[in-house]
């Protein structure tokens, strides 16, 4: 099976672009997947852990204590 990425930037005509892919001979299923991008807060955790600036904990209670900080 091969796919095609298809990148629309107007979201106000995928459902035409949808049902006229569909009618295409050997199409057989079209998905539509919404890009999402990441918020400030989330993107500032996937920086700290890739940097490995993260807190690490010996046991739960060492986690309550460093938390409360």
């Amino acid at each position: 099976m091969t796919q095609l990425v298809v990148e629309i930037e107007d979201p106000s005509v995928v459902a035409n672009i949808k049902k006229a892919i569909s009618m295409l001979r050997g199409v057989s299923k079209v998905h539509v997947k919404k890009n999402t991008i990441p918020n400030a807060q989330t993107r500032q955790a996937i920086y700290e852990i890739e940097t490995g600036d993260t807190i690490k904990c010996s046991s739960f209670e060492d986690y309550l204590d460093k938390v409360k900080e």
